[in-house]
């Protein structure tokens, strides 16, 4: 049985394009390294078919979809990232904000 998060953007979860290419993608608001998800709960328990927001670099953001008016942001917060198709200075970036996280993650194992 395929998933139902598989061959979706998990971005905007329409057809055609992935999370990397999604002009509708935003920057988490918690770590500001990674992107909003936006999933379903798939395992057999509780919550399965329901829809969730989290952070594609595993920062621990999490909020459930139908709990927020908004979005994946409260009131207030903004994601940074304007509609329209990455450019190569915004992936540059977006390089630099991870290799710039991995650091920081790596020292403060050490």
């Amino acid at each position: 049985m395929t998933g139902k998060n598989k061959g979706i953007c998990h971005s905007c979860r329409r057809p055609g394009h992935y999370l990397s290419a999604c002009p509708k993608k935003q920057q988490c608001p918690v770590c500001g390294n990674g992107f909003v998800k936006w999933m379903e709960v798939e395992k057999k328990f509780a919550n399965i078919g329901r829809l969730f927001f989290c952070c594609s670099s595993n920062c621990g953001y999490f909020k459930w979809s139908d709990e927020n008016l908004n979005g994946a942001y409260d009131v207030g917060e903004s994601s940074g990232v304007s509609a329209g198709s990455p450019t190569a200075k915004d992936e540059i970036e977006e390089l630099s904000r991870i290799f710039k996280y991995l650091l920081r993650l790596l020292n403060d194992k050490m």
